[in-house]
């Protein structure tokens, strides 16, 4: 989305990074941009970089659509971004990265959670039935003794560490899904 001269580069709920050609070698106009944005209640952070005409803004969203700060910003933006209207800021403010709302967007964890859980179904479906959770632990069980049978010299990790940690990770993963404490 790009509000006239205001190119943006990354945003996520809380962070916006955006560029503008007027900041690229103006120093003055990047203390001004700093200056101007980082009194407004809500801006946690204001960088202005002239060697990179980009600003990077941190900012509490709660904070920054109260009344007080929008009228702050309506008031400070037209003076740097003479192009911009409050209604176009306003709507960007309330949009997170990619266009969707935050409520949707879904958290880094649950995404690393959803994949591994696909790849161990498609694992479990090549093997016949055996998933990630028994052949992660046999695999390290294997290069144990492996290790074991063919070391000639114990080295780090030794055979024993390995066997150990197969042992755990075997029972780490395939212990009973306990309820959650009432």
């Amino acid at each position: 989305m790009g509000l006239h001269d205001i190119r943006v580069v990354h945003r996520m709920p809380g962070r916006v990074r955006f560029k503008t050609a007027r900041l690229k070698g103006n120093a003055s106009f990047a203390r001004e941009i700093e200056e101007a944005l980082s009194p407004i209640a809500g801006i946690r952070a204001v960088e202005a970089n002239p060697v990179t005409g980009s600003v990077l803004v941190h900012y509490d969203l709660d904070r920054l659509t109260s009344l007080d700060s929008l009228l702050a910003l309506q008031q400070s933006f037209p003076r740097l971004f003479p192009d911009v209207e409050l209604a176009q800021l306003q709507a960007f403010l309330e949009s997170s990265g990619n266009g969707s709302s935050p409520s949707t967007a879904v958290p880094l964890s649950e995404s690393i959670t959803a994949t591994l859980g696909q790849i161990n179904t498609a694992v479990g479906e090549a093997t016949s039935g055996l998933d990630l959770k028994t052949l992660v632990p046999l695999t390290l069980l294997f290069f144990g003794v492996r290790g074991l049978m063919v070391a000639e010299e114990v080295t780090f990790p030794a055979w024993y560490d390995l066997l150990w940690f197969a042992f755990g990770s075997y029972i780490m993963l395939n212990r009973a899904e306990r309820p959650a404490a009432q």
